[in-house]
This record gives C-alpha cells, sequence and structure tokens, in this order.
C-alpha cells in the first residue's frame, strides 16, 4: 500500500513538474507570420489585402525553435473550401516563405476569399507538439488595372516652364495617381469640389535639365495593377541668352558689403562653386516639404512681389559668365529673374499665401518662401529685410530676385508674372474640367 502510495506522489510529481515546465516553455508569440511581395513587406490584418493573381504573394513563417509543420486552408465567403493541405517540415527552417495558392476556378473578380496558415515549431510545448500559432488574411481579387480620362490640360508648355493637367482615374480600389516626367514623379492633387470621384490636378514642370519633355500620367490601385497614358503638350522652346561678368569688376562691388569686404577673387569663386549650390539644395528641400498642399487655382492671380511698379530686367536660364582676361573661370544658369522696383522698396504680400522660410542664406542673403498650393512656392532673395529689397548676399544683378519653384523645381517666374498666361493655361483648363464634370 505504501509502495503504491509512492508510485502514485512520484506520477503527480511528474506530471505535475511537466504541466508547469510546459506551461513555462508554451508561449503565445512563439511563431510570427507576415506578408511580403516583391514591392515588400504588405499590411496584413488591418483590412482586406488587395491581389492581382500574378505578383506572387507569400506568407512568411518566422520560429526561433523551427518551423515543424505548417496547414494552408482557402475558403470563399460562403466557407466552400478551394484548398486545403498540410506539411511537415523536417529540416527545422526558422524561417519559411509559403506562397498564395491562386484558386483554378473561374469568376474570382471582385470576389474576397479568407486565407488561414496554421503553424507549430520544434519545441517541447503543448505535450511535445510544439508551440501553435495561427494567421488569418481576406485577400481580394482585382486584376483589372486603373482607366485614365485626361479632362484638361494647358495648351502648350514651354522649355524650363509650367503647364497644368486635370484628370480622373477610374477604380474603386485606386491608391494613388501622378505625373511623371521623365524619371521623375510630381504628386497630383485630388481635386476636392469634386471629392466623391476620382479626379486629380497637378502642376507640371519642363525642368531646364532636360532638353526634351515626356510626360506620363500614371494611376495605381490597391492590387498594384497601374496604367498609364501619354500627356501631350504643344512644346516651345527659348533661345537661351549668356551674360558675361569680370571677376575683378564683381570683386569691386561686392566689397563694398562688410561681410564681403575681404573675399579674394579666390574666395569669390568658392563661393560660387560652394555656397550657391547648398542654398539651391536647401531651397529645393524647404519647397518640396512646405509646398506640398491642396489650394483652388481657379481664381488665380499673376504674382505681385512689389507694392508698386516694377521692370524685369534679367532673364531666367541667363549663362552668366564669371571672366578673367575674358577666359571662362566659372559660369552658372541664372535660376530666376531680377526685378528693379520703382520708389517703392517694399514686399507685397497675400496673406492667403503660406510663408514657409524667412531666414539668411549664405549666398542669396536676407530670403523669403512663400507657397501657394499644389507645389507652387516663390523665393525672393537679397532682401533688407522681410518687408523691402535690399542688397544682402552676394548680389550680382540690381533689385529683388525671384525665383519660382513647382515642387522643388526651378520654373519660369515670368508666367507666373504674367496675368494673361495664368488665364490661358491655367484657370482656362480647370474652368474647362470643371464644366464637363458638372455634365456627369
Amino acid at each position: 500500500m505504501e509502495l503504491r502510495f509512492k508510485i502514485l506522489a512520484l506520477v503527480v510529481l511528474i506530471l505535475g513538474g511537466y504541466l508547469i515546465f510546459n506551461a513555462l516553455i508554451t508561449k503565445p508569440k512563439a511563431l510570427s507570420f507576415s506578408l511580403i511581395s516583391k514591392e515588400g513587406a504588405l499590411d496584413g490584418n488591418d483590412g482586406a489585402l488587395f491581389w492581382d493573381l500574378k505578383k506572387p504573394i507569400k506568407i512568411k513563417i518566422v520560429a526561433p525553435k523551427g518551423i515543424k509543420r505548417y496547414e494552408l486552408k482557402v475558403t470563399t465567403q460562403d466557407d466552400l473550401i478551394l484548398y486545403k493541405k498540410e506539411s511537415l517540415v523536417l529540416d527545422k527552417p526558422k524561417s519559411l516563405e509559403v506562397p498564395l495558392i491562386k484558386p483554378e476556378i473561374m469568376g474570382l473578380e471582385d470576389k474576397c476569399l479568407l486565407y488561414e496558415i496554421q503553424a507549430n515549431d520544434w519545441s517541447y510545448a503543448n505535450f511535445f507538439n510544439g508551440n501553435k500559432a495561427s494567421f488569418k488574411q481576406e485577400v481580394c481579387v482585382d486584376t483589372i488595372k486603373p482607366s485614365i480620362t485626361i479632362l484638361s490640360r494647358s495648351p502648350s508648355i514651354a522649355y524650363g516652364g509650367s503647364a497644368i493637367v486635370v484628370f480622373e482615374a477610374l477604380d474603386k480600389n485606386l491608391s494613388q495617381a501622378f505625373v511623371r516626367v521623365k524619371k521623375k514623379d510630381f504628386e497630383a492633387f485630388r481635386l476636392l469640389e469634386f471629392k466623391q470621384r476620382n479626379v486629380f490636378i497637378a502642376l507640371v514642370p519642363w525642368s531646364y535639365k532636360n532638353k526634351d519633355f515626356k510626360a506620363f500620367i500614371v494611376a495605381k490601385d490597391k492590387a498594384y495593377n497601374s496604367n498609364t497614358t501619354p500627356l501631350l503638350f504643344k512644346r516651345k522652346t527659348h533661345r537661351l541668352r549668356e551674360k558675361d561678368i569680370d571677376l575683378s569688376a564683381l570683386k569691386d562691388k561686392i566689397a563694398k558689403q562688410e561681410k564681403f569686404q575681404n573675399d579674394t577673387e579666390q574666395t569669390l569663386l568658392e563661393r560660387f562653386s560652394n555656397a550657391r549650390p547648398k542654398d539651391l539644395e536647401k531651397i529645393h528641400k524647404i519647397t518640396l516639404e512646405q509646398g506640398d498642399f491642396y489650394k483652388d487655382f481657379s481664381h488665380f492671380q499673376a504674382l505681385k512681389p512689389l507694392s508698386g511698379p516694377f521692370k524685369m530686367v534679367s532673364n531666367f536660364l541667363e549663362n552668366r559668365r564669371i571672366l578673367r582676361d575674358n577666359q571662362v573661370l566659372f559660369q552658372f544658369l541664372h535660376l530666376g529673374v531680377d526685378l528693379i522696383p520703382g520708389k517703392d522698396l517694399s514686399l507685397a504680400f497675400d496673406s492667403s499665401v503660406k510663408r514657409v522660410f524667412k531666414g539668411e542664406l549664405d549666398f542669396y542673403g536676407n530670403s523669403l518662401i512663400h507657397c501657394y498650393g499644389l507645389g507652387l512656392c516663390v523665393f525672393l532673395a537679397h532682401l533688407k529685410d522681410d518687408k523691402s529689397v535690399g542688397s544682402s548676399g552676394l548680389k550680382l544683378g540690381n533689385g529683388l530676385h525671384l525665383g519660382m519653384l513647382l515642387q522643388g523645381v526651378f520654373v519660369r517666374p515670368n508666367e507666373w508674372l504674367n496675368e494673361q498666361w495664368i488665364k490661358t493655361n491655367i484657370i482656362a483648363p480647370i474652368e474647362q474640367a470643371k464644366r464637363l464634370l458638372m455634365k456627369g
């Protein structure tokens, strides 16, 4: 009797010890799951995943103790099992990628399927069956690419200039739409007056860095189906002008400013080659980050940066060459225009415009950046302060330096100073698109 009691006690002790040990080694998060594709990691379990049935999607299983087995099951919304298979994994991998199975049945477009996977690891948990975990993901089939309809656009675009386009992208699972010029993508903004439809508006630049212009509208849906359509404008070229600047005369002029009075000719050249590119990079970054917002351009008016009358005395993309004894030492493109004010040196401001920068730059001196929306920003340089024209920074000409940027790309300021150009190339296309949309 005593022996039986001892054996029973020993069994209870061993069983109790194992139960405690099993509880300690059983971990609910011992296995993890994630969705991956060629585009990278995908959002899982936060909502439906869209699939075009072409690009492979995989469920990645990770288990530090090694993967022992897994079962994949695919069912329809009415619980019809389309696929079910269990697999034993003998080589104990710590990670494994299981491809989503494409169901071999017709009529799946716009249908959603439930993919379920269960997996065990090689641990001693759960009475030697290993830790067990499961993962579910709703996958909706979408094999149709978006369609694109151009509603209106500017009649032409000039080298270094701007244009506008309004278009509609038709796809109930649309994820993004934008304009691609060469290899650079430019954001298209939703036309908020018609927010119930996928209508977009975009200002498009012809960068001075590209000698030709080739643009496309691109639309993508949540299943990564994509479509493109050419964006065609009548193209206008401009003859680039040159301006020679004598280095010695420039040094004498700059020396009148206390900041540069001790600069040698070599120091001046270094400012052109170092300080100016750094300022331009800073301006590019600020306008990209701060000018990215929607604004209705239906009543956009020509820029009036000065309170009084002014005269334009330089050209955008003017090739400026710094010479010594008729030898070119350095050259650069003038990325703006210079405006000569009359007696009134004060700046004019529109209270609805967003100021995104006020400060001093190494080359351009006291400067301001204002943004109008749709990626369009104005850059004012060589100011006395934030209210009037001055001569701060390394100023080559006279008056106010004005530059225009469109999603970080310098464009022709004279277009945005011209009321007639704005009516023809900006306002008229917007009005045309709205008339078409109102008709349904």
